[in-house]
Formats: structure tokens, C-alpha cells, sequence
């Protein structure tokens, strides 16, 4: 179950606060049973804002009291539920990618690696340097926020842990559509794995959005294009993209390839 809100424009803590009522609006009408997996997309404790005062600020506030409401979410609805956002750690404030699974602590978190310079310098940002992996009930999920997309040296160390799905909760704002839908598709068919994306929808045609999902074979199986909305689709996260490992020759998994 992927969540596309709409964009928070304007830069304003209200702007922030109506998005955020906006996806608890869409969870509150979740009912257990119905997804094992909600991905959110980056930022989605502080949405749409661009100041460091501001954006911290916020997320001691309202952006926490929603990050404890997703727990509470993850709980009642007795799923895994990943969401990208801001907080506070040892090192400094880190964009970091939350899972929780019914308790009110994340049973795992992922700070992004490579930070744009906006993060760095303007949002006083500090990267993450470690490969994001977590394995739960059997999968194994790799974690790839927005502008990791772009490196494909990470995509190679993901693909030598042997991800069978990444999360890759985004921003990428002014990018475009068919950008957006290549890069996800080639990530995965380089990684062997499914790739799910959460991002805004911008108000703009080929512009942002295109939350989605992309087969271990580079497909585009299901994408919310520029529509504010919440897209579900199933997977077995266990499938792979098969292919014969030359002409003529017998089948071989992808990656192993």
C-alpha cells in the first residue's frame, strides 16, 4: 500500500500540518488485513518545509506526535509500515527511513547516504554511511531514499546483499515522470529485487509524483503518474526475474547472471 499526498506547497508549517491530516486520513481508514506493507514517502514527518529552524521545529512538535501515531497505525493494523522523515540523533539531525511493526519505537531505521546539497548546507543535514538492509519474516529489504536513486554503485552493494524488495520513499520534485519511471525500473533489474517508491504528487504534469512499483525485470507494474491518491498492488517478494543465461542456453536468475 503506497501513499501519494499532495505536495505541501508554500514552505509553511500549516501547508506541513494539512498534509500530514491528509495521510492520517488515509490510514484511519485502513482495516487490518487489508496490506502487510504502507510505505511513505521522504519527509513525511515535516513536508514541504526548507528551513532548518522551521523543519526541526516541526518535527519536535507535530511531526513527532505523528511519527508516534504511525506506530500506533503499524499496531492496530498488525502491519509493517515504513515511512521517510527527519530526526534527531547522536550525530546531529539525519533524513532517515523509520519501520515500525506494532511498537511504538522503530524496529529499524535507515539513514540516507547521499544527501543533496540543499540537505547539507541549508537543512543542516549529517549523511548516513552504511547500506540499508533489514531482513523481516524472510525478506530482505534494502532501503534507497530519493537521491540514492541516481548512484548506482549503491544499487551494486544492495544487489550483493541479496535485497528482495527496496523501499525507496522520495521527493525528487522538479524531476520528470519518464525519469523517474526509467531510473526505478533500471534500479530494479539491477538489483534483482522489486523497487517501491512513495513520493508527493505535485500539481504539475510530469513533474514529481509517480509513486509506484517496479518488477525485479525493470517492469512498471502499477504508478500513480501525477494523481493524489494511495496505490496497492501484490507481490511476492520471493520472485525473480528469470532469463536464459544466453541464447539457447537454460534459465538463470537475473542477478545471480
Amino acid at each position: 500500500c503506497v501513499f501519494q499526498p499532495p505536495y505541501p506547497k508554500g514552505g509553511t508549517s500549516e501547508a506541513a500540518l494539512s498534509c500530514l491530516q491528509w495521510m492520517q486520513g488515509q490510514l484511519d481508514v485502513l482495516q487490518p488485513g487489508e496490506q502487510d506493507l504502507i510505505v511513505l514517502p521522504e519527509y513525511a514527518n515535516v513536508p514541504g518545509l526548507n528551513d532548518a529552524a522551521t523543519l526541526q521545529a516541526f518535527a519536535e512538535d507535530a511531526g513527532r506526535e505523528f511519527v508516534a501515531y504511525v506506530a500506533d497505525v503499524s499496531a492496530r493494523l498488525s502491519c509493517l509500515i515504513a515511512m521517510g522523515g527527519v530526526a534527531k540523533t547522536g550525530v546531529g539531525w539525519q533524513n532517515q527511513v523509520m519501520v515500525f511493526e506494532a511498537q511504538k519505537t522503530p524496529i529499524y531505521l535507515y539513514n540516507k547516504v547521499h544527501l543533496t546539497n540543499v540537505e547539507s548546507q541549508q537543512l543542516q543535514l549529517v549523511p548516513g554511511n552504511e547500506v540499508g538492509v533489514f531482513d523481516w519474516q524472510g525478506i530482505r529489504f534494502g532501503f534507497a531514499v530519493c537521491f540514492d536513486m541516481y548512484f548506482s554503485a549503491y544499487f551494486e552493494a544492495l544487489a550483493k546483499h541479496d535485497v528482495d524488495v527496496v523501499l525507496c520513499p522520495g521527493y525528487q520534485r522538479s524531476e520528470s515522470g519518464d525519469r523517474i519511471r526509467l531510473l526505478s525500473g533500471a534500479r530494479a533489474l539491477d538489483t534483482g529485487a522489486y523497487v517501491i517508491r512513495s513520493s508527493y504528487a505535485m500539481g504539475t504534469p510530469q513533474k514529481g509524483g509517480h509513486s509506484l512499483v517496479a518488477w525485479p525485470n525493470g517492469d512498471i507494474v502499477v504508478d500513480a503518474a501525477d494523481a493524489v491518491g494511495v496505490i496497492r498492488v501484490d507481490i511476492d517478494p520471493r520472485e525473480k526475474f528469470m532469463k536464459p543465461a544466453s541464447h539457447g542456453q537454460d534459465e538463470v536468475e537475473h542477478r545471480a547472471l
